[in-house]
């Protein structure tokens, strides 16, 4: 991870998302300083089918930021995993 965040930029990275082939949500906040908000539209059109949140007024950690939204978002991308569950 931290060779992950050290080191210089992945130039295949855009290129490699598409071999993704899973259910993916995005969730990301609007006001991010680390990370562009460019780069989630990226993410969403280089990965088949995936859906992007987009949390207004949260930042770089909208699961920390906006708990309630993101997680009902989740729970609902993810549905019931267990038989019974809902």
């Amino acid at each position: 991870m931290v060779a992950r965040i050290t080191g210089p930029p992945d130039p295949t990275l855009a290129d490699r998302l598409g071999e993704l082939k899973l259910p993916v949500l995005i969730q990301w906040g609007e006001l991010d300083r680390r990370i562009p908000l460019s780069d989630a539209h990226g993410f969403q059109r280089g990965i088949a089918g995936a859906e992007l949140r987009i949390y207004l007024g949260a930042g770089h950690v909208p699961m920390e930021e906006l708990l309630e939204a993101t997680a009902r978002d989740a729970d609902a991308f993810l549905g019931p995993t267990l038989p019974g569950a809902r």
